[in-house]
């Protein structure tokens, strides 16, 4: 392997060459990418969510890859929850995207709804409501605004209960391409949790009618 013998031996290789590709049709290797972070790039390849700015599930979805979600980064967008809870409020997560490593998560902790905003475990926000859920059906929403365009700008983050403002923040740093390889999750959080505030799965006790997320 340390002596380059194709110099040498071209009829060789050209023998080894058509062996290989023998094989690798034979065994559905083709087409070779070598690319490695490309292929992480949706802008690279058709996208069935090209041109769409607003996308609402039902409950009960989970495990959804990040490629296949609405575009959340250096964008304005907003999360709306669409719930129903007990006398008394209810808890667990909303939706959620990413992990331990990266990502956010919407969830309702102690009554009030909370935005938590994961960036590689080196900065933290968490935007909380003043306001606690009423029991009965509620929407909830959060509003998320770069301060300027590009990506890992800050943003600034509404909260809102049932139209009303009912808290405010910052993220200090958003994450510029790719929150992390765990998935998207309705009413729940897998694998590892976005947020320090619960333990996977956190899922949420009272009704999701839907969740609508819009990019702008």
């Amino acid at each position: 392997q340390a002596d380059n013998l194709a110099d040498r031996y071209p009829d060789k290789v050209k023998e080894l060459q058509a062996a290989f590709l023998v094989e690798a049709k034979k065994y559905n290797v083709l087409p070779l990418d070598d690319r490695l972070a490309e292929r992480f790039d949706a802008s690279l390849r058709p996208n069935p969510l090209a041109g769409l700015k607003k996308f609402s599930y039902g409950p009960g979805v989970t495990g959804i890859s990040e490629s296949a979600v609405l575009n959340t980064h250096a964008v304005p967008f907003s999360i709306t929850a669409e719930v129903e809870v007990d006398e008394g409020g209810g808890d667990g997560v909303l939706a959620a995207i990413g992990g331990v490593t990266s990502g956010w998560s919407f969830y309702v902790k102690d009554g009030k709804p909370t935005f938590y905003y994961n960036f590689f475990e080196v900065d933290h926000a968490r935007i909380r409501s003043s306001e606690s859920l009423p029991s009965g059906k509620s929407r909830v929403r959060v509003e998320i605004m770069p301060v300027e365009p590009g990506p890992g700008k800050p943003a600034n983050v509404k909260l809102f209960v049932n139209g009303k403002e009912t808290g405010s923040g910052q993220i200090g740093k958003t994450v510029p391409f790719r929150y992390s390889v765990e998935p998207f999750d309705i009413g729940r959080d897998t694998v590892s949790a976005v947020s320090k505030d619960y333990q996977t799965p956190f899922a949420f006790n009272g009704r999701i009618e839907q969740v609508t997320i819009e990019t702008k």
